[in-house]
């Protein structure tokens, strides 16, 4: 197997037609990572049994003939300064050596379950609502496709400094188009791209250092906000109020 030719889709792919096991797949990186990592040091902790329960939760679902997260089998390094239940997380300090966080850090948590809540309400959106007053749970759904899509998006550019100035009303005024046009996409269709936004997102947030989190990007001409402040507030903030209406507009 050719790790390094692999892609977050084409393992995915594989492990769901049965070429390789998620099982199979996290013993080959681990062994790569026992030959390599001594002279490269990359990782401060490995958490091989965590990461082969993981596998074996996956490949039972494909036992079970269900449909795979977005993410389903593929390797996952963090940041060792994003806080992780039950793992050693020293952000590279001596003073932390052996600091065993109780709990995620919060903003990752809240997008993970934001995921879960959607997937618990996209059977009850219906594709055809009835008119009425104000927005539809379809309609609701499709405005948080865009929004995932777009302060994701920007969350990642601020962070790695591709993107230092922006017109927010502008963006705002995209998002809303994009929104509208997007509700004619089946439910199916929209849960699933909120979720690969979501995953996309929750990768870089894993992955990015205290110094991309606290990069700022000015706009309008006279504000600025940071990409951790992006990430928490009309990313996480707005999920998970347009989830909050949408379980309440299904009961």
């Amino acid at each position: 197997m050719n790790l390094d030719a692999l892609t977050i889709d084409s393992t995915r792919a594989a492990i769901a037609q049965g070429q390789i096991t998620a099982s199979g797949l996290v013993e080959s990186f681990y062994r790569k990572i026992k030959a390599e990592d001594p002279a490269v040091r990359a990782y401060l902790t490995l958490c091989e049994e965590r990461a082969l329960r993981q596998a074996g939760r996956i490949d039972g679902m494909v036992k079970a003939g269900e449909t795979l997260p977005r993410l389903a089998g593929a390797p996952v390094g963090i940041k060792d300064v994003m806080v992780t239940r039950g793992v050693r997380t020293t952000a590279g300090s001596k003073i932390l050596e052996n600091f065993i966080p109780p709990y995620d850090c919060t903003a990752v948590a809240r997008l993970e379950a934001a995921g879960s809540r959607l997937a618990s309400l996209a059977q009850r959106i219906p594709e055809s609502p009835p008119p009425g007053d104000g927005w539809n749970p379809k309609q609701v759904l499709a405005h948080l496709a865009a929004l995932s899509k777009l302060y994701g998006m920007l969350t990642y550019r601020v962070g790695t400094g591709a993107l230092s100035a922006f017109d927010l009303m502008a963006m705002v005024n995209q998002r809303d188009a994009a929104g509208a046009a997007l509700a004619q996409l089946p439910v199916a269709e929209l849960v699933a791209m909120v979720q690969a936004d979501h995953a996309r997102t929750l990768a870089f947030a894993r992955s990015a250092s205290a110094e991309q989190w606290e990069r700022r990007c000015r706009f309008n001409g006279e504000r600025d906000m940071s990409a951790g402040e992006i990430f928490r507030l009309p990313l996480v903030a707005h999920v998970e109020q347009h989830l909050s209406q949408l379980e309440a507009a299904l009961g």
